[in-house]
């Protein structure tokens, strides 16, 4: 339930911030984009609510136990589909399957990630969890997105703030509260605003 509430959620930004009609231009419908949409926004949040993936940032410590365990994932889904509305150019088609590639062909996949040696993504879950190791050696290493932007760790690198930005400020004007995905009874009312990295 949290999942669909989640990837609701996520798709709504994914509309907001890259239209479906801006893919008419293929020869798609509407109708056709949405569903790719959905199943991309369901993966986002199949991937960050994963208890085996470690989230990108830290919850609030002042949130209750239970909103604190999700606080740091809601925040991860929407740093993972802000990534992926820059580097697919408008989550498109073409790099989301992996026929096209960018980079001279090293970057592949929704998240434009360049693998690591023997690192493989054969279809959208693989790539999403191969962007978070490669966002969270980001953070690990830099404090900040620069190493997966840029590759190297750069102050106030403009592509990793561009990122940051898209996903909090949406999450700043649309928080996510569990109360809505869950119950009023089972959790109190916390919206999810800021980002503190690991």
């Amino acid at each position: 339930m949290l999942n669909t509430a989640l990837a609701s959620s996520i798709l709504a930004f994914m509309v907001a911030k890259y239209p479906v009609e801006n893919h008419r231009f293929l020869g798609v419908s509407d109708e056709y984009t949405m569903t790719r949409y959905r199943a991309i926004a369901a993966d986002i949040a199949d991937v960050a609510l994963d208890p085996d993936e470690p989230p990108l940032f830290r919850s609030d410590a002042k949130l209750p136990e239970f909103d604190r365990f999700y606080d740091g994932r809601i925040k991860t889904a929407f740093l993972l589909a802000s990534v992926a509305r820059f580097e697919s150019g408008g989550f498109r088609e073409d790099v989301d399957n992996m026929t096209k590639t960018g980079d001279g062909g090293k970057a592949v996949c929704l998240l434009q990630i360049h693998l690591w040696e023997n690192e493989i993504v054969t279809d959208r879950p693989s790539c999403l969890r191969a962007g978070l190791r490669h966002m969270r050696e980001s953070y690990r290493m830099c404090h900040s997105l620069s190493g997966y932007t840029v590759g190297h760790c750069v102050k106030n690198e403009p592509q990793a703030i561009q990122r940051m930005k898209m996903a909090e400020e949406w999450l700043h004007d649309h928080p996510f509260h569990l109360e809505s995905a869950i119950t009023v009874s089972q959790i109190n009312q916390q919206p999810f605003y800021g980002f503190a990295s690991p």
